[in-house]
């Protein structure tokens, strides 16, 4: 489906609508957690695990 398709923008619409949350859910903590420490690993210039525990 390309961007300018006609009910491109009325479907990723209902799905902003419908799509459940998921600020809840233990991978969300355990990827912000992850995001956090991109900064760090970068700036290093290696791969370290993410401090979280694995959901």
């Amino acid at each position: 489906m390309s961007n300018d398709a006609p009910g491109y923008r009325s479907f990723w619409d209902e799905v902003g609508e419908t799509f459940p949350s998921l600020k809840g859910a233990a991978s969300t903590s355990y990827y912000a957690e992850c995001e956090r420490t991109l900064p760090a690993i970068r700036r290093h210039g290696y791969l370290i695990a993410c401090a979280a525990t694995k959901p």
